[in-house]
């Protein structure tokens, strides 16, 4: 779906909202702040480096790779930074998420302990006044401009501050007594995926807007979606529930190495599965297949196993030690 991409807002914003809730931080120290970059960048820069590593791999065996000076931008985690779109959507091209995250992991200490000095209403006011600016100097941007804005950090990083504000706010509405019953909560459920929906039309249909850069137009329900999720949590009603699903909630974490493993699935479908098979299943976005995805769910599932969750586990040991 076109919201495949628009679905990173939702990333960004969950990131956010999460963080707040698990990391709570009030005061900045400089040993504060390494530790705190340093235990996400070894989340995601491993994984990174094999992602990238593998799809050189497998590009050498079916294609000639073309080597360029960018594949450091990639190794570094900075290719969203330069406003050349075969550098940051280069290699690895779904990547440049994870180079936007880091810079919001970076600055995500100083924001919170400025959001703890910040008053609720004058957080929500900033975020409506960056959101209007927005809106105001975009209209009319060129489309190749609004698409390496759509990857830039310091655009992206306004989604993750809208899933801080978020939070603040899911703790300050927590404190009501707001019980809805399991129908009630399947409408309230209802009613934030048909505002998504809606929007997935407009999208479609409306010239002025283009589906691929208009992030702007996806805070409102992704954000939407964030914070009515939290405040059903525990009171869901049927399609929340579903989401609680065991296999949902697996596939759940495995979300990194799906992510990042899309383009070798591709590759595998591409050179591996359809010569042999044919092209089985509707092609979507150009090379992806519907057949591609249970390769990318196995591959995903076997790079968790055996790569991320040993790598978790001896980063826990050693912090322990330490």
């Amino acid at each position: 779906m076109e919201p495949t991409k628009a679905a990173v807002s939702i990333f960004f914003i969950s990131s956010g909202f999460l963080l707040s809730m698990k990391h709570p931080i009030e005061r900045v120290s400089w040993a504060g702040w390494k530790r705190f970059v340093g235990d996400h960048a070894l989340k995601i820069y491993p994984l990174q480096w094999l992602g990238l590593a593998a799809l050189l791999v497998f590009q050498l065996i079916f294609i000639v790779p073309e080597i360029d000076w960018w594949l450091t931008t990639h190794v570094a985690l900075v290719q969203s930074w330069i406003p050349i779109r075969d550098v940051y959507f280069g290699y690895n091209g779904h990547s440049w998420f994870l180079a936007s995250l880091m810079f919001c992991y970076i600055c995500y200490p100083p924001l919170s302990a400025l959001g703890h000095r910040l008053r609720l209403h004058w957080q929500c006011l900033a975020m409506g006044a960056v959101i209007v600016v927005f809106w105001w100097r975009l209209s009319g941007t060129a489309p190749s401009t609004r698409e390496f804005l759509y990857v830039y950090p310091l655009v992206r990083i306004w989604d993750f501050v809208l899933g801080m504000v978020l939070y603040r706010l899911y703790q300050a509405a927590s404190r009501t007594s707001f019980t809805p019953g399991r129908w009630k909560a399947t409408l309230i459920e209802a009613a934030m995926v048909l505002f998504f929906l809606e929007l997935i039309i407009i999208n479609q249909r409306v010239e002025y807007t283009h589906p691929y850069e208009d992030f702007l137009l996806w805070w409102a329900p992704m954000g939407t979606l964030v914070f009515g999720s939290a405040m059903l949590n525990g009171h869901e009603g049927y399609i929340g529930r579903m989401l609680l699903w065991r296999p949902l909630q697996w596939l759940g974490r495995l979300g990194f190495e799906i992510y990042i493993f899309q383009s070798i699935a591709a590759l595998i479908f591409n050179y591996m599965v359809a010569p042999v098979c044919g092209h089985f299943g509707l092609m979507v976005y150009g090379d992806y297949a519907w057949g591609m995805i249970p390769i990318l769910i196995v591959l995903a599932w076997a790079v968790n196993r055996w790569f991320s969750r040993p790598l978790n586990a001896w980063l826990k040991r050693h912090r322990q030690a330490a």
